[in-house]
């Protein structure tokens, strides 16, 4: 009789032999980021933001312009393209894995009004359709995973949140956003604070308790993507002071103490994204086209100590901080220390 091998045997030697190849590579610090080498280059259209499942073996992509809509599951090791998603009808603006790793989330402009959608990382099927906003635009899971808070338009220019349980995708809050497109969302650790970005420049820390609002502030005309330190007590955030239709032409980054929600540094870079190293010890941003910098700074004492010429749109570091996924507008590049 002819002896087959269990499937969680081999997911777990596979999982191995990633996390082997993940160990031949240091975690990414401020004395060895001027060392990253450019570990592979694969192209693909259109692409505007990237997440990595929590235990790295899996990254996705989000994309989308005129008709080149993707959700794409790729295998971290290689890398390598394990799911393509079909069906979409609209730009796909953000991605986000749940805390164990068993979904995936996408917002998007979908026509077909499935603006919020919940995919099986594994073999790329659609989970859920819950209902949505008429354009969604951000994701964050709570740290616990019980939740999925979705920030979108519900009609120009007024903009809302809305919180899911995860369990059975009944709408559990919904906070009215005046004046904004909600553009980015967090979490705090210990997941009792939300924070959102908008498009009027507000940044809001919300109670996830009852939904009130516990502070408001500003650094700039308009507040795009959020990042927030491991520990929870750096949040920066990328700001756009003027644009063309080129996109940012005049903009920068903050960065502020959660302690007391004051700024402690300001850049003048255009910046498309930013991320923390999962130790706390890096703050990376990318700029588009107007200003095309992988820029690496130290949170010590916010030098920059290096940077790598690039269109970057999106960017991500893996859970371990061995592996850097960096999108240009049709271009994934990975980075690692050798």
């Amino acid at each position: 009789m002819k002896r087959t091998v269990p499937v969680l045997v081999i997911l777990a030697l596979a999982l191995s032999t990633l996390a082997a190849a993940a160990a031949a590579h240091p975690p990414i610090t401020p004395d060895n980021a001027n060392q990253l080498v450019k570990q592979s280059e694969i192209a693909s259209p259109s692409l505007r933001v990237v997440a990595f499942s929590p235990d790295g073996s899996l990254f996705a992509t989000a994309s989308g312009y005129q008709g080149d809509f993707s959700v794409k599951i790729w295998q971290s090791s290689g890398p390598t393209l394990r799911h393509s998603v079909s069906g979409l009808a609209g730009i796909v603006w953000d991605v986000a894995f749940s805390p164990d790793g068993t979904m995936l989330a996408s917002a998007s402009d979908d026509n077909k009004q499935q603006t919020l959608r919940v995919w099986n990382p594994v073999d790329g099927s659609q989970m859920a359709t819950p209902a949505a906003l008429p354009t969604s635009s951000s994701l964050a899971f709570s740290p616990d995973g019980s939740r999925l808070a979705v920030g979108g338009l519900s009609g120009w220019p007024n903009g809302t949140i809305w919180v899911y349980n995860t369990r059975n995708w009944a709408v559990e809050q919904q906070w009215n956003v005046a004046g904004q497109n909600v553009t980015a969302l967090v979490y705090t650790p210990d997941g009792s604070r939300l924070i959102s970005s908008g498009t009027d420049g507000l940044i809001r820390v919300w109670s996830v308790a009852d939904g009130t609002e516990i502070k408001v502030f500003s650094a700039g005309k308009q507040a795009n993507r959020l990042a927030l330190s491991p520990s929870g007590r750096l949040l920066a955030s990328s700001f756009c002071a003027a644009s063309d239709t080129t996109g940012c032409i005049k903009g920068g980054v903050a960065v502020w103490r959660t302690s007391n929600w004051t700024v402690i540094q300001k850049f003048d870079d255009i910046a498309e994204c930013l991320t923390f190293t999962p130790d706390g010890w890096l703050l990376i941003t990318g700029s588009g086209q107007n200003d095309p910098l992988l820029r690496f700074r130290s949170v010590e004492d916010w030098s920059l100590v290096h940077t790598i010429p690039g269109d970057t749109r999106g960017v991500a570091v893996s859970p371990d901080g061995r592996l850097l996924v960096s999108l240009e507008w049709e271009k994934i590049n990975m980075w690692a220390v050798p």
